[in-house]
């Protein structure tokens, strides 16, 4: 697995680089979150499913944040379309995952 990306939280490869959002819409206010970097796939879902499940309850709420929202739940579903293809990581016992995620 030499070359190979490895997951930013985890250690573990093959990892794609991925970019994550999350919209939060408030009346007059937006709030937004990104992850961005390697992932392998089961953190690019579990992220993807964690901030697309978010932004489809928190995002709607404001005037422009109809329009962002609909742009960060693309984003999301077309990381979960991408994360569901690739391999299932592999144990790489030497590293530990040192990010966290809002």
């Amino acid at each position: 697995m030499d070359g190979e990306l490895r997951c930013q939280m985890c250690g573990r490869g093959p990892a794609q680089q991925f970019s994550i959002r999350r919209h939060v819409g408030m009346i007059l206010l937006q709030k937004f979150y990104k992850v961005q970097g390697p992932l392998c796939r089961d953190h690019a879902m579990e992220i993807g499913k964690k901030f697309l499940g978010s932004t489809a309850l928190l995002g709607w709420w404001g005037v422009t944040s109809f329009f962002f929202n609909i742009a960060a739940v693309i984003t999301d579903i077309s990381v979960l379309i991408r994360a569901s293809s690739m391999p299932h990581p592999v144990s790489n016992p030497s590293s530990s995952g040192a990010s966290s995620w809002g």
